[in-house]
């Protein structure tokens, strides 16, 4: 059984349910993920991609946490 999508860790965990596909769930999440990493490198440059992934890192141990 899976978790409640209602629930905001569970999206966040899942990055949107990207997790929940069949095949390669890895590879979906990423690619779901990479338009959001091109526009903070666009915006901010290769100092903001390194930012937005320690917020994504910190972010990510607290919703895992929670999942659990």
């Amino acid at each position: 059984m899976r978790p409640s999508l209602k629930d905001p860790c569970v999206l966040l965990a899942t990055w949107f349910a990207s997790g929940y596909v069949p095949r390669a769930p890895g590879t979906w999440g990423s690619l779901a993920a990479l338009p959001f990493a091109w526009l903070i490198a666009s915006f901010f440059g290769a100092w903001g991609l390194v930012v937005g992934a320690l917020v994504v890192f910190v972010v990510g141990i607290r919703v895992a946490e929670r999942y659990m």
